[in-house]
């Protein structure tokens, strides 16, 4: 091969470089993270991936909860004789509740992964449904 031709080949390699776009990886391993890409020929772990918060098992989020207008039917009879057969309750809206995870990475998830600009680090979204 000429030292032109070496030399062209160079510059192809460092305008050309191949990219990772989006990519489905499988959880290997929880503790440590382990999770394989490209057939398992890349294990990703800590060190390169980072996960959302929905995949942390007992991660907890701050939300606000609706309850509709409903109606319970029941009866009851108070110490003095008097019945009561309907309670009906009003529509209320600033419940502040706390909503914990249970449904969390797994092993043998199929896992959507998106790199960052260098294609080194990886987020990890959400499970993938197939």
């Amino acid at each position: 091969m000429s030292k032109i031709t070496e030399l062209v080949s160079e510059f192809k390699k460092r305008d050309n470089p191949n990219m990772v776009g989006n990519i489905l990886g499988t959880t290997l391993s929880i503790t440590p993270l382990k999770i394989g890409i490209l057939l398992n020929e890349v294990i990703l772990d800590s060190s390169n991936c980072f996960l959302c918060s929905n995949l942390i098992e007992n991660y907890k989020r701050n939300a606000v909860m609706e309850i509709k207008d409903y109606s319970v039917e029941c009866s009851a009879t108070d110490g003095r004789g008097d019945t009561i057969s309907n309670i009906h309750i009003s529509t209320k809206t600033n419940y502040d509740t706390v909503i914990t995870f249970k449904d969390i990475l797994k092993i043998g998830d199929i896992v959507l992964l998106i790199p960052d600009y260098t294609g080194q680090t990886f987020f990890v979204l959400d499970k993938v449904v197939i």
